[in-house]
């Protein structure tokens, strides 16, 4: 059935959803599963930089990377060529941790083929946690620290990106690190469907049963254990 939900009663068990001819129509159930996913956040727009949202975005990343490599070949300031070389991914969860590694290795190779110094590239992997995988153990945290910095990327721990302005960017404890792009992962929230749905936050056991609503069951980016 293709249809687009607009609320659950949960004691009725039953949805009212709107069908492919824009119909509004109920259904009842036994038990329902609810699995609409999340969105990714985005960083307010005064804080600059690029949010990786979309594929655009990921176009436009690339292009301003490949951009400023260009740039370093004819710049003689060292400052300048330094910023040029470095970028600053804030958000180390998996999409901060995936797009650091293939940032560093994909400008690695570039550089080399621009007659550069390759190991001139500086990633920037900013952690607003204590330690990367903080749902894990302890040590493949640190496995995963020892592995980005062979990749050539530096993780920033305890360090939040305020905002990126001018080709700097201001960190949480006030210090700026100089960077020719600011890239925002800063992970995904709940789908807005839910609070039209009724559900708004949905809370789930160790069985993805959602507290208050029997027969109801959430799976996915949607729930909150």
């Amino acid at each position: 059935m293709q249809g687009t939900v607009t609320s659950v009663d949960s004691e009725e068990k039953q949805i009212r959803y709107t069908d492919a001819q824009g119909k509004d129509a109920r259904i009842r159930y036994d038990l329902l599963v609810v699995a609409v996913g999340s969105i990714i956040r985005r960083p307010d727009p005064d804080q600059g930089g690029i949010a990786l949202t979309e594929p655009q975005a990921a176009a436009g990343i690339r292009e301003r990377w490949h951009a400023n490599l260009r740039k370093v070949v004819g710049e003689t300031n060292p400052e300048e060529r330094k910023r040029l070389m470095t970028i600053a991914v804030a958000g180390a969860g998996i999409s901060g941790i995936e797009t650091s590694v293939e940032l560093a290795r994909a400008m690695r190779k570039e550089a080399v083929a621009l007659g550069l110094n390759s190991s001139d590239i500086s990633v920037y992997l900013l952690n607003a946690q204590e330690r990367l995988f903080p749902e894990g153990p302890a040590k493949v945290g640190r496995k995963l620290d020892q592995m980005l910095g062979e990749c050539g990327v530096t993780v920033l721990h305890n360090r939040k990106a305020m905002r990126e302005e001018a080709g700097t960017v201001t960190l949480d404890n006030g210090h700026r690190l100089a960077a020719s792009l600011c890239i925002w992962t800063i992970g995904l929230i709940p789908n807005p469907a839910l609070r039209s749905m009724g559900l708004r936050q949905v809370l789930v056991d160790e069985c993805y049963r959602v507290q208050g609503a029997p027969g109801v069951y959430s799976i996915g980016d949607c729930k909150r254990s």
